[in-house]
């Protein structure tokens, strides 16, 4: 008897740790929808998701760890922003300029629904979506972004532009981006900032 429960204790053991377990979410946040990045459209669905829902945690996992930022030449070189630090924006520095604005939006006192709006959407004018993409990819969209009470994009000023964003997958399969080129709308007259502009006056 004696070795039979024990037996029965190690199957028990075993099963406990060699099971296989679901993927988890960055974030509890349970306000935030998360899918786990399989293709590059859930990891705009996700970059979308998370700063709609004010989710700096989401956001980070959207990147990945060698993302590098690529402002609009235009931004760099206008006077108006000659105070602004455009160089040398890996993930670390995305990560902390999106969390300053993700906080000055949660303190702004606006109505929860009313804290953030955030849209890519794609254009016909652009190149299409690789139907299969392998290994990286690199999709263009239009996007239009408010954070209630920031400096750059509030709802008096939402930030908009177009981003090439190019994204890599993992030997698990799941992707991230790696390159966000940012480019200032046709027609840019500086009413709206762009989202580089917009997080860099935070920096």
């Amino acid at each position: 008897m004696k070795y039979a429960l024990t037996a029965a204790a190690m199957l028990m053991v075993s099963c406990s740790v060699f099971q296989p377990r679901e993927p988890e979410a960055p974030d509890p946040n349970p306000g935030v929808q998360w899918q786990d990045p399989i293709h590059p459209t859930l990891v705009l669905a996700n970059l979308q998701n998370s700063l709609g829902g004010l989710s700096v945690n989401f956001y980070s996992a959207c990147f990945h760890e060698n993302f590098t930022f690529e402002a609009d030449p235009l931004d760099v070189s206008d006077p108006a922003f000659s105070g602004l630090n455009f160089s040398d924006w890996g993930r670390p520095v995305e990560v902390q300029t999106v969390s300053s604005i993700i906080y000055q939006a949660q303190a702004s006192g606006a109505p929860r629904d009313s804290l953030a709006s955030v849209f890519f959407m794609t254009n016909p004018g652009y190149p299409g979506d690789s139907p299969v993409p392998v290994d990286s990819t690199t999709v263009y969209r239009d996007y239009f972004i408010v954070a209630a009470g920031t400096l750059g994009c509030g709802w008096d000023r939402p930030s908009m532009g177009k981003a090439v964003i190019t994204m890599v997958e993992d030997e698990f399969g799941l992707w991230s981006i790696i390159r966000w080129e940012d480019n200032r709308v046709s027609g840019y007259t500086g009413e709206h900032y762009t989202w580089g502009v917009a997080k860099a006056l935070y920096r």
